[in-house]
């Protein structure tokens, strides 16, 4: 007998009120001592609980829900262990109604997986269908969590996770096999953005479309090359000088001397790592489809702008005395003209929905006025964590606001219209896979609470990333890649899990032959 059945039996013998146990007995088709036993029971859990709630079927219904709901969110999704689970159960007392020990739970756990699974199936079909036609601006990138590795493949503009998979290695036929199933369905793949492993500019190249090198990698070898050595640098020149200043064996004008040419080494350095970060912030804020007085900045213009950066830092490099071991520079500048490249085809894809659009060359100039607001309002969404990139984007956002309402053609073509087509073409510049790296950080955190992750266990996961969580406007990856709301996953699973154990009932014999061994009872 399962809680529902059980419910429902209190309820027949809560409606028989007032009859004797053998003629409710005889109403129900119950034998007698059922009855008795259950009503018994019945007792005791309301003595336990306080209050007979769960006695009644909406009772039991919000209880499943609290069961399940603990389950899913902090079970599979946050990764929180079957046994601090069953604790916690137990503290809230449910444990009284229904069971709710570590095995029970692992089971609860391993179904819910599946039945997540199938959700995922299923909406993928209709996933499939509505984007069959639509323009993808995808993203791969890897992750190791120590011998484990995760192949990730992303729609950056939604953050819809196409792929999610553990793998051996990142080779070619390895991504391939993990994409190329689900790639062959969509049309029209618009760019590629990864970290520009030859792996994936071969899928790049398969698929047709445009590779852009990522921006997230370029800042992370320009902080790999030179993060660090500013420090230890510094660390050294300051030990070098207290050993010059302790050596009793230097007059005190050597002492002088050399204290001096300390000081100005380490004022060199200074300098250095001041253009540095001058040139980090560059990279970053400068990394955009249009200058900072709001007109068009093309690829060529990026790609001298970023290259004069380089500069500034080969400067640095050779000031600082800093060695270039692995010529990362070289591979910087490789990064900056693949990289540049976004500008140029951004554009083009602007004109080509403004061609549709309009044909009057005053409002597609306009237009691109709208464009600026729409994309630097979402750069300072996205740079809501970054208190140092936040003023620059204030001050783009201010200038662009002013320019658009000073333009005498705002008050008569501005609309919603308008609004939605610059809100979709500024999420078309994706310039980083910085989605997919905090996708691998979510995933860090739930391999190290879980102590590793099984294969089995990865779908419910990405399901759950797609269809599951919201951002801050209470949309799913799914919704913002489709534009349509998929059933609830949790009211499925509820749908689906219709089985609730009861607590373990023991065997009284069983109990009173053991409690005769216990050393109390000798």
């Amino acid at each position: 007998m399962n809680i529902f059945k059980r419910a429902t039996l209190l309820l027949s013998i809560k409606d028989s009120a007032g009859k004797s146990l053998r003629k409710i007995a005889e109403k129900i088709s119950t034998p007698k001592s059922n009855i008795h036993r259950h009503l018994s029971n019945r007792k005791k859990r309301v003595e336990q609980m306080g209050h007979d709630f769960f006695e009644t079927q909406e009772g039991i219904e919000w209880l499943c829900r609290l069961l399940f709901s603990t389950i899913f969110i902090f079970g599979i999704q946050a990764g929180v262990g079957s046994e601090t689970i069953s604790l916690y159960f137990h503290t809230i007392f449910i444990s009284v109604y229904v069971a709710v020990s570590a095995n029970v739970i692992r089971k609860i756990k391993n179904e819910m997986r599946i039945v997540i699974s199938d959700y995922g199936d299923e909406q993928m079909k209709e996933i499939i269908i509505r984007c069959i036609d639509k323009e993808l601006h995808l993203g791969s990138d890897e992750t190791y969590f120590s011998r484990e590795l995760f192949l990730i493949t992303m729609e950056l503009k939604s953050g819809f996770i196409l792929t999610e998979t553990l793998e051996q290695d990142r080779k070619f036929a390895t991504w391939w096999k993990c994409i190329g199933g689900i790639i062959q369905y969509f049309k029209k793949i618009a760019s590629f953005t990864s970290d520009g492993a030859n792996a994936l500019k071969k899928i790049g190249a398969k698929v047709k479309c445009k590779n852009i090198m990522d921006l997230f990698h370029l800042q992370q070898d320009i902080k790999k090359l030179f993060a660090t050595k500013f420090y230890s640098k510094e660390r050294s020149l300051s030990s070098q000088a207290a050993k010059i200043d302790a050596d009793n064996s230097l007059s005190a004008l050597e002492k002088t001397e050399s204290i001096k040419s300390i000081n100005h080494k380490l004022a060199v350095i200074k300098k250095g790592q001041k253009s540095y970060r001058r040139a980090l912030f560059t990279v970053s804020t400068q990394s955009h489809p249009f200058k900072d007085d709001l007109t068009i900045k093309t690829s060529s213009e990026l790609k001298e702008q970023l290259l004069a950066e380089v500069k500034t830092l080969e400067t640095v490099l050779e000031d600082c005395e800093i060695i270039d071991k692995k010529n990362m520079i070289k591979r910087i500048k490789n990064r900056i003209v693949s990289f540049s490249q976004l500008n140029d085809l951004w554009h083009r894809w602007t004109e080509q929905i403004l061609a549709c659009k309009t044909n009057s060359p005053e409002i597609k100039k306009w237009s691109y006025k709208v464009l600026a607001l729409a994309y630097f309002e979402e750069q300072l969404r996205k740079s809501k964590r970054k208190e140092w990139l936040r003023p620059h984007y204030k001050l783009m956002l201010e200038k662009a606001m002013l320019q658009l309402k000073d333009d005498p053609l705002t008050r008569k073509y501005l609309t919603s219209e308008w609004m939605d087509f610059a809100k979709d073409m500024s999420l078309k510049y994706q310039r980083t896979t910085s989605a997919i790296e905090g996708r691998n950080a979510r995933l860090s955190q739930h391999y190290f609470s879980t102590r590793g992750i099984k294969a089995e266990h990865v779908k419910p996961l990405t399901v759950i990333a797609n269809f599951w969580v919201q951002r801050d406007d209470k949309t799913t990856a799914a919704e913002r890649l489709c534009g349509f709301k998929p059933p609830d996953l949790f009211e499925y699973i509820l749908k689906k899990m219709d089985h609730v154990p009861l607590p373990r009932q023991r065997d009284k014999k069983l109990t009173t032959a053991f409690s005769q061994l216990l050393p109390s009872a000798i």
